[in-house]
């Protein structure tokens, strides 16, 4: 379940906040102010969907997130990849680079990020759908130039680059 538009909004309020009460969220909304039963509404929404709730303070509620940000907007970026992409975060990635308009600058940043995640995990093995029936990695899986990989004469396209292109960040670096 995902939050709407207002609800985001809100829950950005929160998060920024850790807890507060109602008239201190809608205090921190910009002028316009929204009214008191429309911010009431979304928090009860909200608790109803189960992504916040609050503690009784004399008559008024503090309310908290019950969800880390990072951990919405991870789901919400998967979600967006699975539905948008093919489940394919090289199509992602190809699309983002691609259809933003990131400087130079901006795009060797997101390089950098990439290397130094891609360096700080341990060396990982084939998975499992590229191993032989006795366990060990088959040595003709190959990653292709597309990003593709070759099973057993055959190409898995979980990793093709999108239709608007076979640009992918590896080619950030040239």
């Amino acid at each position: 379940m995902s939050l709407s538009k207002s609800e985001e909004e809100l829950m950005n309020l929160l998060w920024k906040r850790k807890k507060a009460l109602l008239k201190e969220l809608i205090d921190a909304y910009p002028e316009p102010k929204p009214a008191t039963t429309t911010v009431a509404t979304l928090l009860k929404r909200m608790a109803d969907k189960g992504f916040i709730a609050y503690t009784s303070r004399g008559r008024s509620r503090e309310y908290y997130p019950l969800i880390k940000k990072k951990a919405y907007f991870s789901k919400q970026v998967n979600t967006l990849i699975k539905n948008f992409f093919n489940d394919s975060p090289t199509q992602f990635a190809s699309f983002f680079t691609q259809a933003t308009d990131l400087s130079k600058e901006q795009l060797e940043d997101l390089r950098n990020l990439i290397d130094d995640e891609i360096s700080s995990r341990p060396s990982e093995t084939l998975g499992s759908d590229y191993k032989s029936d006795d366990g060990s990695a088959q040595e003709n899986h190959k990653p292709r130039k597309n990003g593709a990989m070759k099973k057993n004469g055959n190409t898995d396209t979980r990793d093709e680059p999108s239709a608007t292109g076979s640009k992918s960040l590896r080619n950030l670096k040239k």
